[in-house]
């Protein structure tokens, strides 16, 4: 069983060069 959460940022920070973690860290 994997985590929900890490499975979906890992989905989304993919697909797009930047990431949806890249967003994330420059937000805060």
């Amino acid at each position: 069983m994997r985590d929900p959460v890490r499975h979906a940022i890992g989905s989304f920070s993919k697909p797009p060069p930047w990431g949806l973690r890249s967003v994330i860290e420059g937000r805060f």
